[in-house]
């Protein structure tokens, strides 16, 4: 079995499926890719993989964002805060669990995720007027 290192994942390497035949790695296919890794002949292949994979990502973290600006509007009328400290835990352990299971390096992403919650934070902050007081 190949094993090929993943600069994302902390020296977790990757295998490949014994069914392919370059022996390049694999991945699990998500609904819309259209190559797989090992399906990518030349770099402008890979190229478009990660751009469509850039512009779902954003698509994703836009749709977050929208959670985020619902959450402010119903902690307003229960006067809750917008950094609830256990919930922030709770997310950063949800990115570090989900990295692991994905063989990514969960200490990355845990401190991605907190500079996302951070960011949360400071925006919902805003849109509740924590910031005036």
């Amino acid at each position: 079995m190949l094993r090929r290192f993943n600069p994302f994942s902390a020296g977790v390497p990757f295998a490949s499926s014994s069914a392919r035949s370059n022996g390049a790695a694999s991945a699990p296919r998500g609904p819309d890719m259209q190559k797989t890794p090992a399906e990518c002949t030349t770099m402008a292949d890979i190229r478009v993989e990660i751009d469509r994979l850039d512009r779902a990502l954003m698509t994703l973290f836009a749709e977050r964002w929208g959670y985020i600006e619902r959450a402010a509007e119903i902690k307003r009328p229960l006067n809750l805060k917008a950094d609830i400290p256990a919930r922030v835990a709770e997310v950063k352990e949800n990115a570090r669990r989900n990295a692991v299971e994905l063989g990514l390096d969960p200490d990355f992403y845990e401190r991605f995720w907190g500079q996302l919650v951070e960011r949360a934070i400071a925006h919902e902050r805003k849109l509740l007027g924590e910031d005036d007081a």
